[in-house]
């Protein structure tokens, strides 16, 4: 089971209450997977992050896995391993 290390930047870490959480994933967790489990496990408000009410979810935040914008990856459907670093990252964050 893969723990990824979550970084939320701006007002994302003050709607969530944490600047940082380990997450616990299963197997083959994609960026989608751990959008949902942030809403369902970790408080964070539904819609928050993504639209994941159609088939494709679509972010609302800038996406960083080790660094690296996910739109140069796979997009949502990135895969994540053990001791990955996510950052989420409103697109109004201010300076």
């Amino acid at each position: 089971m893969p723990t990824v290390y979550v970084e939320l930047v701006g007002t994302l870490r003050h709607h969530i209450g944490k600047r940082s959480l380990n997450v616990s994933l299963p197997e083959h967790a994609m960026i989608v997977s751990l959008v949902k489990d942030l809403e369902e496990n970790h408080g964070a408000p539904g819609g928050l992050l993504a639209d994941c009410d159609r088939e494709v979810a679509r972010l609302k935040v800038l996406v960083l896995v080790n660094g690296i914008e996910i739109s140069v990856l796979n997009g949502v459907k990135t895969s994540l391993k053990d001791g990955d670093s996510v950052t989420f990252v409103p697109v109004s964050h201010g300076g």
